[in-house]
């Protein structure tokens, strides 16, 4: 078994700072606004593809409605983040967030227009031991409570091919 180094469980998890000290960042409805704009168009095609280099193959009906809870993820890092520094995509939202974090030139792009700043992604949330796996999944509750609160729904999982 691999150990986990002590500098990795300590390690934080998200670190979008909204503190008008050390920068300007967009409004929210600036941010809004560059969420509804977002073309997945090409992650979707690459996604409904048969590709060797992709980890699962998706049928275009999911692969729209993952992109769409993604696109309502990143709204509630965008609005929730000062009051809830770690909200958890489930494992769709989070299979598109790394879709997009490859296409970098775009994913930087993005991210100024929503954050004003890099959203950088740690991908081992709930694998650092037993209490982080605890912390994962109520940290996930609050994810699908907000996006209850903003879009009078739960964010479900779904089959894919």
């Amino acid at each position: 078994m691999i150990s986990i180094l002590t500098q990795e469980k300590q390690r934080n998890i998200y670190s979008l700072k909204f503190d008008s000290k050390i920068g300007q960042f967009p409004t929210l409805e600036e941010s809004f606004d560059s969420i509804q704009k977002l073309d997945f168009s090409m992650i979707i095609h690459k996604i409904t593809q048969p590709d060797p280099s992709i980890a699962m193959l998706w049928d275009e009906e999911s692969a729209l409605e993952a992109t769409r809870y993604y696109k309502n993820y990143l709204w509630l890092l965008r609005k929730y983040s000062e009051s809830h520094s770690v909200l958890p995509p489930s494992i769709e939202i989070d299979e598109i967030w790394h879709h997009h974090i490859l296409d970098t030139y775009r994913y930087e792009q993005d991210c100024f227009k929503i954050f004003g700043q890099f959203l950088h992604h740690y991908p081992y949330f709930g694998m650092r031991g037993e209490q982080d796996k605890i912390d994962l999944y109520t940290q996930f509750e609050i994810t699908q409570q907000l996006h209850f609160k903003e879009f009078n729904e739960y964010i479900f999982s779904f089959e894919t091919t």
